[in-house]
């Protein structure tokens, strides 16, 4: 927070070059607020702790979806015909999607399908990966978190004691990798106490690499990295 405060004119002005959007939707986690949250949170910590960088995007998110080269839909249970059309144009298009669980199950309105709204994209056949059009979809039915959850009731709590990799999280790394084609934007041998994002400024135009170290109790160094440096740079 220091640095930023005190370099604040590196950012004004600035986009994501982040690889993969994680969608939070409103209906799935005010609906099914168990499952969707703790699954989201899990995909994220994989990729925080493997310097994978990538973005949160929102319902309006959907409209956007050719800015990012994978998006994830972890237990994103209830979606409109409309969202899953902007989905399919999306990765027919190109784009890699990763969804996991009962993602598109359900309607807007909570009706259950006979099957989920995007199987055709995903495939749901146990974990599969699925050529459609000109992108790339993989699909996991579930992230198993890495300690036993406690029961379903009314009132619960699920706090920062669960956010951590989850059991699979190499099949989930995998699996995201193959979505958006090869390696990460940025890469670095900095360690899973290291979060990465990317941005790019056009004015003057200026690549910048952010790294935060989550250890507060040590220090990290020497660190290599590496930056996929855009079209026409």
């Amino acid at each position: 927070v220091a640095f930023f405060r005190k370099h604040r004119e590196l950012y004004a002005g600035t986009r994501t070059l982040a690889d993969v959007a994680v969608l939070r939707s409103f209906r799935s986690l005010a609906w099914e607020n168990f499952t969707t949250h703790l699954t989201t949170l899990l995909v994220e910590q994989v990729l925080i702790q493997n310097q994978v960088p990538f973005h949160t995007i929102y319902d309006d998110g959907l409209d956007r979806l050719n800015d990012y080269r994978a998006r994830v839909l972890a237990e994103v249970q209830f979606m409109s015909e409309q969202e899953m059309g902007k989905v399919r144009a999306y990765v027919s298009a190109g784009g890699g999607l990763f969804g996991v669980g009962s993602t598109s199950l359900y309607d807007e309105m909570g009706r259950q399908r006979y099957a989920l709204g995007l199987a055709d994209v995903l495939g749901t056949d146990g974990t599969s990966r699925v050529e459609y059009g000109k992108g790339r979809a993989a699909y996991l039915p579930h992230v198993v978190p890495k300690m036993p959850l406690p029961e379903r009731r009314p009132s619960y709590q699920v706090d920062n004691h669960y956010w951590q990799l989850p059991q699979n999280a190499e099949e989930i790394l995998s699996a995201l990798l193959w979505c958006i084609g090869g390696r990460p934007s940025a890469e670095m041998d900095a360690g899973p106490t290291v979060a990465v994002e990317v941005c790019e400024r056009r004015e003057p135009h200026l690549l910048i690499l952010h790294a935060v170290n989550y250890d507060v109790k040590r220090a990290m160094g020497p660190i290599s990295a590496s930056v996929k440096l855009p079209d026409g740079a």
